[in-house]
């Protein structure tokens, strides 16, 4: 099927609405959908209660409030093969959160293989945002080229987090966290790449506020930011082991490793090689409690 150009005035769902439902969705095309209105939640599809099947299908070019190729609360659908692109969360309409997808109140989606390509968030997570103890799994998915203030390629807060393995993060930009952002949450991350990915500000590749994300086995290269071009962290007790950064730049400070405001990260194992800044190149601690 092809689902395009329709609107939905009030409830979100401007391509489709489930509710109470787990319906199989397979190659369609959601494109130019808009929800607007005081619950414009999901452009493409709004998710309620509901678990479906979506395989193959893409997302392109659906505006909404929130989410604005879909939207899941108390959800978890299964998404293999997927694309997000060009979809934006438009802060006009609502909040701004999740250009490409939003996951809200216990949704916990299960993604292999999705791209989210170019989407675009007024406030927070470019490709995706978790909130209200969300914790997707995401496999093998790629966060290309998207943009938000804080968190360009993805933004988990508010006890939310997920599991991430073998993901990329490219060419996302911020203002804080142009890959990553993981406020007051907790992600786990094994084996994923973070790759020409800018910040304005902290966390080129990654930015942990009060966070306690576990990240094992990950590249961080060509990053850039003011400070911590590579990882960056305030607050929170965030683990990082067997992680690579080469060649990140910062244009102050902590080109590989930024950490401040009473940190307490854990760096183990880690390589940091041919990074540029102006001062505490590899890394650079502020008020940092970090054990090195």
């Amino acid at each position: 099927c092809t689902i395009s150009g329709n609107t939905s005035q009030y409830d979100g769902g401007g391509g489709i609405y489930c509710e109470n439902s787990s319906p199989t969705i397979t190659d369609c095309i959601l494109e130019s959908n808009t929800s607007i209105g005081k619950y414009g939640y999901g452009g493409g599809i709004f998710c309620n209660n509901s678990t479906p099947t979506i395989t193959d299908c893409l997302f392109k070019d659906n505006l909404s409030g929130s989410g604005g190729g879909l939207y899941n609360q108390n959800s978890s659908p299964s998404l293999d093969g997927c694309t997000f692109e060009g979809n934006i969360a438009d802060g006009d309409t609502g909040y701004g959160w999740g250009g490409g997808l939003t996951n809200w109140d216990n949704s916990d989606p299960v993604l292999d293989g999705c791209r989210f390509i170019s989407n675009q968030a007024d406030s927070d997570g470019g490709g995706m945002i978790n909130d209200g103890d969300a914790d997707p799994v995401m496999i093998n998915c790629e966060f290309l080229y998207n943009t938000a203030v804080r968190g360009g390629g993805h933004y988990s807060m508010a006890d939310s987090g997920g599991t991430f393995v073998g993901c990329s993060f490219i060419g996302n930009t911020a203002e804080h966290g142009g890959g990553f952002h993981a406020s007051s949450s907790s992600s786990d991350l094994t084996g994923c790449t973070f790759t020409n990915n800018t910040a304005s500000e902290t966390g080129g590749g990654f930015h942990n506020d009060n966070g306690d994300s576990a990240i094992e086995d990950c590249t961080f290269i060509e990053n850039s930011a003011r400070a911590g071009a590579g990882f960056s962290s305030s607050g929170g007790n965030p683990y990082l082991e067997d992680c690579l950064f080469d060649q990140n730049t910062a244009t102050d400070y902590g080109a590989g490793i930024y950490l401040y405001d009473y940190d307490f990260s854990t760096v183990e194992n880690c390589i940091l090689t041919n990074n540029v800044a102006n001062r505490g190149t590899a890394i650079y601690a502020d008020s940092s409690h970090a054990q090195i």
